[in-house]
């Protein structure tokens, strides 16, 4: 029959600071896959797609370019949708991910906007084009106030949402997280 066993053999870290360690670990888990979840919707942005399974979904380019040749991200103008992907809330056992923005599910989801727009009375001025050879002056006329009934389509560009990759992403660094604190190699 064997002695006993002493479990204190680790000499990085006694089996009570373990214990400690991931004592304080679990209190914070929720925030930690919070943060994973956070970062890898920001990167999003940086991607210009949506990472589904193993592979990129891109998003659709913008209809009309910028002009004169710039080119910026889809979806940022001056960040402030990016910036405001944060935790909402979090809890025991749950983390919810999100943003405030209002404009930010049409986005994702994609969808038709349906709107009214009001026109304001205005004077058109006048102008000259050329046609058939000749210059025609036209003339300027008065517009009167009106409104008309707008459609707009957004396509999805989904930048939130349920993602195996950040799945598999979360349950390797929490593996990572473990093996430091148990000190297993």
């Amino acid at each position: 029959m064997a002695g006993p066993v002493n479990i204190n053999n680790n000499r990085r870290l006694p089996l009570a600071k373990q214990l400690e360690a991931f004592r304080a670990f679990k209190s914070s888990y929720p925030r930690f896959v919070g943060n994973l979840a956070v970062n890898f919707y920001k990167d999003s942005f940086r991607r210009q797609g949506f990472i589904q399974e193993n592979r990129l979904e891109k998003w659709e380019p913008r209809k009309n370019p910028d002009k004169k040749g710039r080119r910026r991200a889809i979806l940022v103008k001056y960040g402030a949708l990016r910036r405001s992907i944060r935790v909402i809330r979090s809890g025991l056992g749950y983390v919810v991910v999100g943003t405030d923005m209002a404009y930010a599910q049409i986005h994702n989801e994609g969808g038709v906007i349906r709107a009214t727009q009001r026109v304001s009375s205005f004077r058109r001025k006048a102008y000259t084009r050329k046609w058939k050879g000749k210059r025609q002056r036209i003339s300027a006329s008065q517009v009167k106030a009106h409104s008309r009934r707008v459609n707009t389509t957004i396509p999805q560009r989904q930048l939130i949402g349920p993602s195996a990759f950040l799945n598999r992403r979360i349950a390797m660094q929490t593996e990572y997280r473990l093996k430091q604190i148990l000190n297993i190699r």
